[in-house]
């Protein structure tokens, strides 16, 4: 069993041992379990962090899984793999003007349009309304689909109808979280 040393002090007893208060400034320099505190400084966890026994996402990775600028119709047959759905957090899809006719990028009328995995597989369908400085929308669809844990997105045979083919895909890029 281990030795009980009393201290007295101004008429009170104290053990070291069993009394936290008989360390000077014990509140300022120790990070209680409980309660609120703001804590200063840099905290380095070997293990990992985790909050309710889920591990917490400290960094992101950004990863480019399409990027070209004359550009895609994403139309039937066309897919993307954007990686495990297990680590993705969010999609960026660019879209830009293009003349079908010339077969060129046009240079201009870039749209971005961004979509968190945390709202996403509500439907498997998705649209994006694309308007021109002419006055023109243009719809373009698309799925997300889950095969063998990774998120495909695949383009819809709309897409390369005449119509539809003043916009086409620019970039798709990908954020993941990492450990």
């Amino acid at each position: 069993m281990a030795d009980i040393v009393q201290l007295e002090e101004k008429g009170n007893l104290l053990y070291p041992k069993t009394h936290t208060s008989a360390i000077d400034n014990f509140d300022e320099t120790v990070v209680k379990k409980t309660g609120n505190e703001d804590i200063a400084g840099v905290k380095n966890f070997k293990n990992g962090l985790q909050i309710s026994g889920k591990k917490v996402a400290t960094q992101t990775e950004k990863k480019v899984i399409y990027s070209e600028r004359k550009g895609s119709y994403f139309h039937a047959g066309q897919s993307f793999n954007l990686g495990p759905k297990a680590t993705l957090e969010q999609v960026k899809m660019t879209w830009g003007r293009y003349d079908a006719v010339a077969g060129t990028d046009l240079g201009w009328g870039y749209q971005e349009f961004s979509y968190n995995m945390d709202s996403l597989f509500f439907s498997p369908y998705y649209y994006v309304l694309l308007s021109s400085s002419e006055g023109s929308f243009i719809i373009k669809d698309f799925i997300f689909k889950v095969e063998n844990g990774n998120v495909i997105a695949i383009g819809t045979e709309k897409n390369a109808l005449d119509g539809r083919k003043g916009f086409t895909l620019k970039q798709i890029i990908t954020y993941h979280k990492t450990s």
